[in-house]
């Protein structure tokens, strides 16, 4: 039976990492683990101190802040206890931790690395946090060249790859992902080498300008993405299709969620390609946000932000907790906008909801074809089998009344040579 990366702990947490080899599950568990709030608790780069350890972190008096990320608090305390209490990940060490938030330049940017117990070092960008501006942060990338936490990404892997020698891996959920390929198209060219590989999990893609700026080409064959069958997030101006699709037991855009990711055995469920309606609505928003001009993005980008910002929430967490009051300011900021931007708003909903539909349509048409093409496949193969069978059988038969006729003849013939000899 599937299970999570919990329970992938639990089954394989007593093999290291010479037992069973360093692989997309682990990378996972990394990427999911620098969520975790290490404020104080990690020494930062400009610190210049030792790696922590996870008996260290337990042992801390602030360990409880670790999980003050309230929506996954649960699940993140069993992966820390399962993490500690094992022999593969038992001895991990980490370091360089850096968590930097700034409304007024809208930037939310985290990443810390981590020592494994096989000496490999892997340096995790965390994805979008709880806090509003991160979320504001991604939605510009729609129409930006660069985002601030990008430029960070750069100047933190060359920064820290400065510390140790040898190869490394990068790696990371959702943003993180994207600031994973990100840095490693950017980073210094010495640097970059020495990536073996690079992990995005679930991580959006990048304009294709924006592609053609870095040594994308350079790193594409090192690049590991992986998403959930119905993926939103990381098929966000996705253009390369070199992706791996993870079957997932939520649904949705809750598939994002790294604990929902299904793992039998020591690896994942794999789907290979992404479920053909969530395809289509991925082409959907990708036609959409490729298709508008750069100023028509940022201005819906700008409005939308300015309506929720309205409720004056920094974090998701905040915003849940008053939702009724919340929800109402929404309403009442959206009906303060002017006639223009009313307009703007329901054209571009309007021209989004047409697209998912074209491209839903188009999609169970092309799926409604290789179904017809599947029967009719298998109708001709049947078809086939049964002309075959009747040919054997014709022959077969053929073959009978031949065998049968020779002895009837032969017996006819034995009775005229009897009869003659008696007339004689």
């Amino acid at each position: 039976m599937a299970g999570t990366v919990l329970e992938y702990l639990s089954e394989y947490g007593g093999d290291t990492f010479g037992e069973l080899p360093f692989h997309d599950v682990d990378s996972l568990i990394l990427s999911q683990f620098c969520y975790l709030k290490f404020d104080g608790l990690v020494p930062g780069p400009e610190e210049r101190k030792g790696y922590v350890s996870l008996s260290q972190l337990r042992e801390h008096p602030d360990f409880d802040r670790l999980f003050s990320d309230i929506r996954y608090e649960k699940p993140n305390r069993l992966l820390f206890e399962r993490m500690a209490d094992s022999r593969r990940f038992g001895e991990l060490k980490l370091n360089y931790y850096e968590n930097i938030i700034e409304h007024d330049t809208e930037v939310q940017f985290s990443a810390v690395t981590f020592l494994l117990p096989n000496g490999v070092i892997y340096v995790a960008f965390r994805g979008t946090d709880e806090n509003m501006v991160g979320w504001k942060e991604d939605f510009n990338m729609t129409f930006m060249d660069v985002v601030p936490a990008q430029i960070l990404a750069v100047k933190y892997l060359n920064e820290v790859a400065q510390t140790f020698e040898g190869d490394f891996l990068v790696g990371g959920h959702s943003k993180g992902g994207n600031l994973s390929v990100y840095s490693a198209m950017h980073c210094e060219e010495e640097v970059r080498q020495r990536i073996r590989l690079i992990y995005s999990m679930d991580g959006p893609g990048f304009r294709r300008e924006v592609l053609s700026q870095g040594a994308y080409l350079e790193i594409r064959d090192r690049i590991v993405k992986l998403l959930p069958q119905s993926s939103l997030v990381g098929m966000l101006m996705e253009i390369d299709d070199r992706y791996e699709g993870i079957k997932s037991n939520s649904f949705g855009l809750t598939q994002h969620n790294p604990y929902t990711w299904e793992i039998e055995g020591a690896e994942f469920v794999r789907e290979g390609e992404i479920d053909p309606r969530a395809k289509a609505i991925d082409l959907a928003v990708n036609e959409w946000i490729l298709g508008q001009d750069e100023e028509n993005r940022k201005r819906f980008v700008d409005t939308v932000y300015q309506i929720f910002d309205s409720c004056e929430a920094n974090t998701l967490i905040e915003f849940a907790s008053g939702r009724s009051r919340n929800l109402n300011k929404v309403l009442s900021t959206l009906r303060g906008q002017d006639e223009e931007t009313i307009r703007m708003l329901r054209r571009i909903i309007r021209n989004l909801v047409d697209l998912g539909a074209m491209h839903m349509k188009a999609e169970f048409l092309t799926e409604a074809e290789s179904k017809r093409r599947r029967q009719s496949a298998r109708s001709q193969e049947l078809w086939n089998s049964l002309t075959e069978a009747g040919a054997r059988t014709l022959e077969r038969i053929k073959k009978e009344s031949l065998l049968k006729s020779e002895k009837h003849l032969k017996k006819g013939s034995e009775g005229k040579e009897t009869g003659n000899g008696e007339n004689i």
